[in-house]
């Protein structure tokens, strides 16, 4: 370990029945001097003394929570019970990390969101505003989560998405692409969501299967949507009004239906009406 970065102070404000001391660095190192202030820890565990890492501000990490590597909590982030945020990972606003959760890569947390439990983000996600991610979710790639948006349970998020507003995306459920999920959207079960596009409204998906679909994103119409437990819709399909597709139902395009049920009786059938 190289030489000590920072000691604690006699500075210090209780919170939650923890005793946290203001600390202040004893060298040089990333854009902090020797005899600045920063935040609050409970003990040298939460922070360590290699890396570029630092609690600057008002910000908290206390319990059995690590900061490493070059992470860094700014204005009143906390950081608390055995929650690790490392790499170049960023805390700020008034978020909380807590539980088990893993905040790593490049990924920021801030507003005043919320992440906890065993919720793990890689690379560079973001969460914000009032979202929260708990559960045993992961979320990879870049994706963001805003708003008032819950990610939950088992649930893994990966690449540019975006959830946001009241989405809720839970059990088991795999979101993926480029997709913006908003409104009051419910993501539930085992469904699985990809492609670009937009969810919005107050729909429910529970074990569905929607993927390579296109929105009107001027459109208040959503323009593929299954409901029912392990449905597909796939290609470019539309699925409008009141329509649901349940049972073990797949919905093709026009080109591969022909190409799959095309028998004489189809045929036949079609000609009759």
């Amino acid at each position: 370990m190289r030489d000590r970065k920072y000691k604690l102070t006699d500075d210090t404000i209780m919170v939650d029945g923890h005793i946290l001391h203001r600390i202040e660095s004893v060298r040089d190192f990333s854009d902090v001097k020797a005899g600045d202030k920063g935040g609050y820890l409970e003990s040298e565990y939460n922070l360590s003394h290699e890396g570029n890492c630092w609690v600057y501000d008002n910000a908290m990490a206390y319990d059995e929570s690590r900061v490493y590597d070059d992470a860094v909590l700014r204005d009143k982030a906390i950081i608390c019970a055995k929650a690790h945020a490392h790499d170049k990972s960023v805390l700020y606003g008034q978020s909380v990390v807590s539980g088990h959760a893993i905040i790593e890569g490049r990924s920021s947390v801030y507003g005043h969101s919320n992440v906890n439990a065993h919720a793990i983000l890689y690379d560079a996600c973001r969460v914000y505003d009032y979202a929260t991610v708990s559960g045993h979710s992961i979320l990879r790639d870049n994706v963001r989560v805003s708003g008032h948006a819950t990610v939950t349970e088992d649930a893994h998020v990966i690449g540019n998405t975006s959830i946001t507003d009241h989405a809720i995306i839970s059990g088991r459920s795999e979101v993926s692409g480029s997709i913006r999920i908003g409104g009051h959207v419910k993501i539930l079960g085992r469904s699985v969501v990809s492609g670009n596009g937009c969810l919005s409204g107050n729909d429910v998906y529970n074990s569905c299967v929607v993927r390579d679909y296109d929105k009107d994103l001027n459109s208040g119409v959503i323009r593929v949507k299954s409901k029912d437990l392990n449905c597909e819709v796939i290609n470019n399909n539309e699925v409008l009004d009141n329509c649901i597709i349940t049972g073990q139902a797949d919905c093709f395009d026009t080109e591969e239906f022909i190409r799959v049920f095309d028998t004489p009786f189809f045929r036949q059938f079609i000609k009759k009406h």
